[in-house]
């Protein structure tokens, strides 16, 4: 398992071709927090042309930025657009909040931190079948 906290502020335009799609839409800055479950192993370090992965939470189909956990299994859900080089893990989990809204450290560990530990925790968040 591998976890991310990152604040996103700008619309993602393609650029890459180590995206899903390359874009999201952002209607103001996030701060997003989630991991990855790999079947195996998870790598030690994510390789460097890796990284947008801590971007993942923007690319979540039907998104919600209010907290609320999302995932996706990108060898089902994208199967269109799956690579294995691409998506190594079986499932990415992630939430994001409006950056407005975190004002402080408090702000920060009750909406971000708190939960995120929580569910990497003690969910083995269930796939739908």
């Amino acid at each position: 398992m591998r976890s991310n906290v990152r604040a996103i502020s700008t619309t993602r335009r393609p650029r890459t071709t180590h995206d899903r799609k390359g874009e999201y839409k952002l209607d103001e800055p996030q701060i997003t927090a989630g991991w990855f479950e790999f079947a195996s192993t998870a790598p030690s370090v994510v390789p460097s042309d890796k990284l947008w992965w801590a971007r993942f939470h923007g690319y979540m189909k039907d998104r919600r930025d209010d907290g609320s956990l999302m995932q996706v299994s990108p060898r089902r859900d994208w199967e269109k657009y799956y690579r294995e080089d691409l998506y190594p893990f079986e499932r990415a989990c992630s939430l994001g909040v409006p950056l407005a809204e975190i004002t402080g450290a408090a702000q920060l560990q009750e909406r971000i931190v708190k939960p995120l530990l929580a569910r990497m925790r003690g969910s083995s968040i269930p796939l739908p079948a």
